[in-house]
């Protein structure tokens, strides 16, 4: 074990020297190795704050793996199913289709409302009556069910109202119940940063290589790295995209996934949740990327014949929590220099899965 943390601090020194990162966590565990620690680096490019193991990193989207468990957890204690109608809970909907849409058309991506209502500021964006209002009205591009488009930003509304409906709690308050305190990760894990924790918020960092390019004219929401620096948004509840997290706080989440004594989502549905999803007359693109291939709520990663053996969510820019069910393992990353190349990351994962 001594030696696989030697490659690993080594992997990650060697990132931070070269430029290639400017800090990170990796966290990873297995039944034969169990849990491993890293960190390296600095949270801000003045090199002020060193890299702890509490600090916290924005992740963007791998924060769905959170708030898709937290959905799980309540269709497990049958507050709500799969088949639940949205407009049940929320009847404001008021777009086309509204009858059909249901919970697992949620989970997997397939209502069709994915592009993101308009705001005109962050305070906008950050409003959560406001921007469920404006989603309820919006059109879906197909019928739900029949085609499947990642819904990047709205995930945060089309989940979390019905939730809230449901517990009578804020869609934070919900996810805090239902995960992160019975993990005991309620402050390495948050969606709303409040100003205690800000100085253990890592600063964002872009790379030449980050895709998509800079627009002509960025917003406060264009680039996304723009957007989760905003005060409004960093102390929102948007789990789509605006959580903050230790990589020690993913792999917790992780281990909890794949307890088989005391299962934290039940193994059939998480079974189902791991089984993809998708509609069986869209094609799949020729060189398809993570984010074409999702169960109920997570993505599924590996070779067609296998899919769903591994699971978890990415994020943009980096941050990674994988879960390998076969193996029994989990790998949670966390950076803050966001770019294309993940060489770090996967060599990291070439180290740790070797073992």
């Amino acid at each position: 074990m001594a030696s696989t943390i030697a490659r690993l601090q080594h992997v990650l020194d060697s990132a931070i020297a070269s430029g290639a990162e400017l800090g990170c966590q990796c966290a990873f565990w297995s039944e034969a190795t169990g849990e491993l620690f890293a960190t390296a680096g600095w949270l801000d490019p003045a090199h002020r704050r060193p890299v702890s193991p509490e600090s916290l990193f924005p992740v963007f989207s791998t924060g769905k793996a959170v708030a898709t468990t937290a959905a799980l957890l309540l269709v497990d204690r049958g507050l709500i199913s799969l088949d639940t109608r949205l407009v049940e809970l929320w009847p404001e909907l008021t777009g086309q289709f509204r009858e059909t849409i249901r919970l697992r058309h949620v989970l997997s991506h397939t209502t069709g409302l994915f592009c993101m209502p308009h705001a005109d500021t962050p305070e906008e964006l950050a409003n959560w009556p406001l921007m469920c209002s404006r989603l309820a009205a919006m059109r879906p591009a197909w019928r739900p069910g029949t085609r499947s488009k990642y819904q990047a930003f709205t995930y945060s509304w089309l989940l979390g109202e019905p939730l809230c409906r449901i517990t009578g709690k804020s869609f934070r308050d919900s996810i805090i119940d239902a995960v992160l305190a019975p993990l005991g990760i309620q402050t390495e894990c948050l969606f709303g940063v409040p100003a205690h924790a800000m100085c253990r918020l890592a600063e964002l960092q872009r790379a030449p290589d980050l895709l998509p390019p800079l627009p002509p004219r960025p917003s406060f929401w264009n680039p996304t790295e723009n957007l989760v620096a905003q005060p409004a948004i960093q102390k929102a509840c948007l789990p789509a995209f605006n959580g903050v997290a230790s990589a020690r706080a993913l792999l917790k989440l992780g281990k909890a996934l794949l307890d088989m004594a005391h299962p934290l989502v039940s193994t059939k549905l998480l079974q189902d949740a791991t089984t993809l999803h998708r509609p069986a007359d869209q094609e799949i693109p020729a060189i398809p990327g993570y984010w074409e291939f999702f169960g109920l709520g997570y993505l599924l990663y590996g070779a067609p014949d296998d899919r769903g053996a591994v699971f978890g969510h990415g994020g943009y820019g980096g941050s990674e929590l994988l879960i390998d069910q076969r193996n029994r393992a989990v790998f949670a990353f966390t950076k803050n220099r966001l770019s294309a190349d993940q060489t770090t990351r996967e060599t990291l994962k070439t180290v740790l899965f070797k073992h």
